[in-house]
């Protein structure tokens, strides 16, 4: 009985950790793909800002 009690014990620290690790992972995500969705809208704006400059010479 004791043998299963340990084990039992062993199974929950376990399963604690990748709990644990995985919560900690998903936020980390969450993170840097909010930061990347950031960088990638500055340089859309970038781009469209050139574009309308380039339109304008084009034009004028």
């Amino acid at each position: 009985m004791n043998f299963l009690a340990s084990t039992f014990e062993s199974w929950q620290s376990e399963w604690f950790q990748l709990v644990f690790q995985t919560i900690l992972l998903l936020g980390a995500k969450h993170i840097i793909f909010r930061v990347d969705a950031e960088d990638l809208e500055r340089l859309e704006a970038k781009v469209d800002k050139l574009t309308t400059q380039l339109d304008r010479e084009q034009a004028g």
